[in-house]
């Protein structure tokens, strides 16, 4: 379970970073870490979940190209229309 650990802080401290920003200051020490810290979260994230046997994430996803099945239906629905 360290991959959702991670995610958590990195998604938590990213959230932190856009809800405050307007208060800290985006040069704040305080925003920058917790925007450094985030992005390290999730790339370690990243780097345990792509070792893990049952990843929360599966990133072999994103190494397929989505189908277009969808994209060419919509296409054919607004030429009908118009």
């Amino acid at each position: 379970m360290p991959g959702a650990g991670l995610l958590a802080v990195g998604f938590a401290l990213l959230t932190v970073v856009l809800s405050f920003s307007p208060e800290w200051g985006w040069a704040s020490a305080r925003l920058l870490t917790c925007l450094a810290v985030g992005t390290v979260a999730l790339v370690g994230a990243a780097l345990v979940e792509r070792r893990a046997p049952r990843p929360i994430v599966d990133l072999a996803l994103f190494r397929e190209p989505p189908h277009p099945g969808p994209l060419s239906l919509r296409g054919r629905e607004d030429r009908m229309w118009s």
